[in-house]
């Protein structure tokens, strides 16, 4: 136990000394497992020597490693800081300004400049803080979405696009996976050529990152930053500190007093910004007597508005609600001490309810709330109810990673992937089912609480087909696909039913049994094989079997192939034969090991070798 608990020191302690720059002298030597061939190597080396990323004291980089979200934030905030746009900066006042959310959520020592810098240009916000550790301490780790729109957004203070009026579409295998959050950033980064999807087409949104891959999109985009000036309209605006004596909501207008004591009158242009709590806000949400900081442009034009509420902030849970006839008292309980305190509301108080304006009578018992407090009154309300619904079609069968995971896209279009808790009830067509008779395109209404999946209420659209051919794909995974050559000459790839029932040869089998070049006939329902009924073929241009020997000298192998109730053993030659991994990358002939499952493409041959082979695909290594 000793022993595991310094290992689990040490490997935190690592972890801190990547995140600051302690080991920053690494970045001016080559790290020991960079080779001069890697293909990241130029971008790893630019990085460490900027001091936005940092190695290890081993002087490794370990480019394979996965990159945590708060990493990620911190190598923003020095991509920023390297390219000279914080130049203004004060960081120890906008870490006291946030230090009561970076202390709630215990944001270490090296990483509050960092996370501050972040919330103040609105790139992230508190419950994006609130999620970068986990309840055990340990950090989150960030995939491909979350790192591309956090750095789409930090891009785009300066890069200025409209970004919300864009018709977006992609080329990606997996694009309806994108989140509508995520779409305007992934289109950004694409069109920046920052990023691009992998060699399969696809974009992998929800796959962790890797520290390679970070280092190239910060190089990238730190080049990108290099070349954009300090915008002139920011650098052109006044800031001017005041307080806001009059509102004049439909006219638009207000009436200051400013520092000298001189009283301004300002139009809300359509384009003037409000900003309230770090929030994009409106005219109806200022108070009279409330400070600000106004910023005019060089015609005395209000371009933005900050407003300073100067209230105390809390985070808990609601234990309780009472009306009380003039007001209503809101007991709430604090998340980390577990301590209640009661404080009032009224029908004046702001509430924001999963990211709508809501009122105190919506909200219940243990919805989350952020409270914003003037003595015991409460001015505002920011909540997420332990409950919600979610109404819309699934995207896929149940996805079993780190936890299930339901992915639905809702009648708006937008994309939710849910954690599904382990008593979830399921019903569909009014029957109690199981995660895995969810299906793609099943209309679902889904209940959470505490953003986990509760309840399933599904109902399947009965879409019935019919496809037949000859096999030339089969990938396992999360989801088993086949690809077909159907009658047609159509190439067509089908995602297979999870209780798929399958024969081969009219005895019952499973999806390890169908080899490449099988003959299937397919039954469909809803874009999903349901059933297969499969007939080996014999075919004098393929085999299929397990090597027994390799001859190296020779680059030829021994292939045992069952069939038709006999064994038989094939020499083959393979000197020529383009070899495939199981991902689909190409490989060479010391590649191949005894017991791998392969399929082989050849003609044969009557002289030393049975057969010549033109390519060989591995389907199952031993």
């Amino acid at each position: 136990m000793e022993k595991s608990n310094k290992l689990f020191i040490a490997m935190v302690a690592l972890t801190v000394l990547f995140l600051t720059n302690i080991v920053c002298v690494l970045a001016l030597q080559s790290f020991t497992d960079v080779r001069d061939d890697y293909w990241a190597k130029d971008y790893i080396e630019k990085m460490a020597k900027k001091g936005i990323v940092t190695g290890y004291p081993d002087a490794t980089f370990r480019p394979s490693e996965n990159v945590d979200k708060l990493a990620t934030t911190v190598m923003i905030f020095r991509t920023l800081k390297a390219a000279d746009k914080l130049a203004d900066v004060d960081f120890n006042r906008l870490v006291q300004e946030y230090s009561q959310v970076l202390n709630r959520y215990n944001i270490p020592t090296w990483g509050k400049e960092a996370v501050a810098v972040a919330m103040k240009k609105n790139i992230i916000n508190e419950n994006d803080v609130k999620r970068f550790l986990k309840a055990d301490g340990s950090l989150e780790k960030a995939t491909r979405t979350d790192v591309t729109i956090l750095l789409g957004k930090a891009l785009n203070i300066y890069l200025r696009e409209e970004l919300k009026s864009s018709i977006i579409t992609f080329d990606f295998n997996d694009a309806e996976f994108i989140s509508s959050e995520a779409a305007p950033y992934v289109d950004l980064l694409i069109r920046k050529n920052i990023i691009k999807g992998d060699e399969n087409g696809n974009f992998n949104p929800n796959k962790p990152i890797v520290r390679s891959a970070a280092a190239k999109m910060f190089s990238l985009s730190y080049d990108i930053l290099g070349g954009i000036e300090v915008d002139n309209v920011e650098k052109d605006l006044t800031a001017k500190e005041a307080e806001i004596s009059v509102i004049l909501e439909d006219e638009e207008k207000l009436v200051v007093i400013e520092k000298n004591g001189k009283n301004s009158l300002y139009k809300i242009e359509d384009n003037t910004k409000i900003i309230i709590e770090d929030r994009s806000s409106s005219l109806k949400y200022l108070e009279e007597g409330q400070r600000v900081t106004l910023y005019v442009d060089e015609y005395g034009r209000l371009s933005k508005l900050e407003a300073d509420t100067k209230l105390e902030s809390l985070g808990g849970k609601i234990h309780n609600i009472s009306n009380m006839g003039s007001y209503y008292l809101l007991t709430v309980e604090d998340k980390d001490s577990g301590k209640r305190r009661s404080y009032k509301a009224n029908d004046d108080t702001f509430v924001l309810l999963n990211d709508k304006d809501g009122d105190i009578k919506d909200l219940e018992k243990g919805d989350d709330v952020s409270l914003s407090l003037e003595g015991d009154m409460i001015e505002k309300i920011i909540a997420q109810s332990k409950k919600r619904e979610y109404e819309g079609i699934l995207e896929s069968s149940v996805v079993f990673n780190q936890y299930p995971k339901l992915v639905i896209k809702s009648y708006t279009q937008k994309v939710y992937e849910l954690e599904i808790d382990g008593d979830v009830e399921v019903k569909k067509n009014n029957k109690t089912r199981k995660l895995t008779d969810l299906n793609k395109g099943d209309i679902v209404r889904v209940k959470t609480e505490y953003d986990k999946v509760v309840e399933i209420i599904a109902t399947s659209v009965e879409v019935e087909s019919e496809d037949e051919g000859i096999i030339t794909e089969i990938t396992l995974g999360n989801e088993n696909k086949i690809t077909i050559e159907n009658e047609d000459g159509e190439t067509k790839t089908y995602t297979v039913a999870s209780d798929v029932d399958i024969e081969i040869d009219n005895e019952n089998s499973t999806i390890n049994d169908l080899k490449i070049d099988y003959r299937v006939e397919l039954k469909i329902e809803n874009g999903e094989i349901t059933d297969i009924e499969a007939e080996e073929v014999e075919s004098s241009g393929s085999i299929a079997g397990t090597i027994t020997e390799i001859f190296e000298d020779y680059d030829a192998i021994t292939v045992k192939v069952k069939g038709s109730g006999k064994t038989k053993y094939i020499s083959v030659l393979a000197n020529d034969a383009d070899i495939i991994s199981t991902n689909g990358r190409e490989r060479n002939f010391s590649y191949l090991e005894k017991d791998d499952e392969i399929f082989i493409y050849g003609k044969e041959e009557n002289k030393i070798f049975d057969f010549v082979a033109d390519k060989i695909i591995i389907l199952k290594k031993n």
